[in-house]
């Protein structure tokens, strides 16, 4: 399936619908993925967690930060984990960006509390937002792509390459 790439504009586009929502769960997945459901859950036959409005997988090299610094990361032991999503869960999302050559993902939300989704030095990180409207934003090379097939039905040709 193709992917589109997206400049920082698109990217704030698409993830606007996100801004608001309640960080409704959040657990630690296999191995180091953690994952944040945003929004209101809808429980699923058969699946060991709901879906939020909005998902955001980060497959490894994340860390939640505090006012005071880092609580915990991908490396950090689970009672760790826990303890530093405790402090996620029920907060809105205020903000979300994509920033540097690697394509860093924050998701901020109130009460000064930041999840961060970043690759080792000179590495992308790998994590993928899944959208309201259905489709995805990932990191493919570096670069933040969109779910090609159904973007494609949306637009008229290529979104425009960013940096």
């Amino acid at each position: 399936m193709p992917a589109h790439l997206l400049s920082a504009g698109d990217i704030a586009r698409l993830t606007m619908p996100l801004l608001g929502l309640r960080v409704a769960e959040a657990w630690r997945g296999h191995g180091a993925a953690l994952c944040l459901e945003l929004g209101r859950l809808a429980r699923r036959a058969g699946a060991p967690h709901a879906r939020g409005a909005g998902s955001l997988l980060m497959e490894w090299s994340w860390q939640v930060v505090g006012t005071r610094g880092v609580v915990a990361g991908s490396w950090a032991p689970d009672g760790r984990v826990t303890a530093a999503l405790r402090g996620v869960v029920g907060r809105r999302v205020t903000g979300l960006t994509v920033s540097g050559p690697e394509a860093a993902l924050t998701v901020t939300v109130d009460g000064n509390r930041e999840v961060h989704a970043a690759g080792p030095a000179g590495m992308a990180p790998q994590w993928t937002l899944f959208l309201p409207d259905g489709t995805w934003l990932a990191v493919e090379d570096g670069r933040v792509v969109h779910d090609g097939e159904r973007a494609a039905r949306r637009s008229s040709g290529p979104v425009a390459i960013s940096r």
